[in-house]
């Protein structure tokens, strides 16, 4: 599957791509409009997981000064387990460290042992925990990488 999976920095032109995958995600899935808002922001960030020119997966993050923040990351459920998310985060991180960015920072439902688990596998670390952070009740973990740490 790897030699078939390209990531790039999307663009407008992806808006339609991003859109598709986030239908697949669970919680807040984002309108084609707030897609194309997000990606003018000069801050934030996406780029685009694509297998055999499919969209699979994407990612957004938001970045100001040496400090990023991942926002958001999406598989597409027929292609969850297969490694796609954590090759799209670490080529990604690759990327933030060119750019100068320090610290990643991430907020992950504690409830979501799988994403957990990859993130620390990648060096996400927790570093605090926010209580009833999400709407339905949940608490946040709040997790940092030092990109200064080779990964």
């Amino acid at each position: 599957m790897n030699d078939n999976l390209f990531i790039i920095k999307a663009c407008e032109n992806d808006c339609n791509d991003i859109f598709m995958v986030d239908q697949q995600y669970e919680h807040e899935r984002y309108s084609l409009g707030l897609i194309k808002s997000e990606l003018s922001i000069d801050t934030n960030i996406f780029y685009i997981a694509k297998f055999d020119n499919h969209p699979v997966a994407y990612i957004q993050y938001s970045i100001v000064a040496d400090e990023a923040e991942l926002i958001k990351i999406v598989v597409d459920r027929h292609y969850r387990s297969c490694g796609i998310g954590e090759r799209l985060i670490r080529e990604t991180l690759l990327e933030l460290q060119s750019r100068g960015v320090k610290d990643v920072y991430l907020e992950v439902r504690e409830s979501n042992n799988v994403a957990i688990s990859l993130y620390k596998k990648i060096g996400f670390n927790k570093i605090n925990e926010r209580q009833n952070y999400y709407g339905d009740g949940v608490n946040a973990e709040i997790l940092r990488l030092s990109l200064d740490v080779k990964n």
